[in-house]
């Protein structure tokens, strides 16, 4: 048996030999799924031979799920450099499904020398639609974390937010955090504040602002730092300075 799961593997290949469509049998010669969970797989590829499109099958060609993404069909773009930066996971309906990691779509950027500079996931709801789920900045520290199902639900966290930002200083210390609904609007958690920072972010966003807003939080000492309710208000939904 191969490493693959199977006994004997048929494939077709393009002009430049590359693989673009492989099946997979057992020793009686009857369709198989192989380790990573599917007999067939068919790719389409780019003119640089990556992978735009990958689909697979199981043995009664019915749709299967490649056990690396966790979804029956892939799209997928590269950059000039061959590094992916999208991938687009759908079942077989046709609309995203969120997969093995949890996410029905991720987006890689990537700046000089390849070097990772932001990383996003999306997660589907159970109507197909895509809600941002996760930013990473290129050292994979949140800088946005919504709250959603496994299934792409929006829930709240206990304190009365749905989604959170994170800004970081050069120490890799968290200087700026702000909270806001469903609808992506500031909001009040139940702690009394949308927004903290640390005293000197404080004092870099607005000189002349109070140093604590009414029913407001006071957070001190954390980490690196003395963190401060920030000079903001909530009106109407809209974060508006004091």
């Amino acid at each position: 048996m191969w490493p693959q799961g199977s006994h004997r593997m048929t494939s077709r290949y393009n002009s430049q030999g590359h693989v673009i469509e492989q099946a997979h049998f057992g020793l009686d010669g009857k369709p198989v799924l192989s380790a990573s969970g599917y007999h067939r797989v068919v790719n389409r590829l780019d003119d640089r031979n990556k992978v735009l499109e990958q689909v697979v099958f199981g043995t009664n060609d019915e749709p299967a799920r490649h056990k690396d993404w966790g979804a029956f069909r892939v799209l997928a773009r590269h950059d000039q450099q061959g590094s992916m930066t999208d991938a687009l996971l759908l079942g077989p309906n046709g609309r995203p499904t969120n997969g093995k990691g949890k996410f029905a779509r991720g987006r890689w950027t990537y700046g000089p020398s390849s070097k990772m500079e932001e990383v996003a996931y999306w997660r589907a709801d159970p109507a197909g639609r895509l809600r941002l789920w996760k930013r990473l900045d290129g050292s994979w520290r949140d800088t946005l974390v919504a709250n959603l199902a496994d299934d792409g639900r929006p829930l709240e966290w206990p304190e009365g937010d749905h989604l959170k930002t994170f800004r970081y200083d050069s120490r890799g210390n968290v200087v700026d955090e702000r909270h806001f609904d469903k609808d992506g609007k500031p909001v009040l958690m139940n702690k009394g504040y949308h927004r903290w920072c640390s005293a000197s972010t404080a004092r870099t966003t607005s000189s002349n602002s109070p140093s604590s807003a009414p029913g407001a939080s006071r957070r001190s000492s954390w980490r690196q730092g003395t963190f401060v309710p920030c000079p903001v208000t909530i009106r109407r939904g809209t974060e508006q300075k004091s």
